[in-house]
């Protein structure tokens, strides 16, 4: 996935509207963080949306007006219903 992340920055580059690339996968993370981007969602609470951003990519987004810097790619529906240790292994083998 970086390897695809570093591509479309080299692509888009040097285009001021395009902040650091992060993709990320919320069904595939832990169950009480999966739970908590959903409640971040609904409250629209974007702390804990960067919080968890940065947790997972490593990389705080930028919240800038027109910078896109975090994409949301969904993890294959058989990720999503697994477990825990499954798709921490599968987040391990994609980054």
């Amino acid at each position: 996935m970086q390897r695809r992340v570093k591509m479309l920055e080299q692509r888009l580059s040097p285009t001021p509207d395009i902040g650091r690339l992060v993709l990320v996968t919320p069904n595939s993370w832990r169950d009480a963080d999966r739970d908590a981007w959903e409640r971040a969602a609904i409250l629209r609470d974007t702390t804990v949306k960067d919080d968890l951003i940065e947790k997972y990519s490593g990389i705080r987004p930028t919240r800038r007006p027109g910078v896109i810097s975090v994409v949301i790619v969904p993890a294959p529906a058989a990720i999503e219903e697994a477990d825990e240790a499954t798709r921490a292994a599968w987040r391990q083998r994609v980054s």
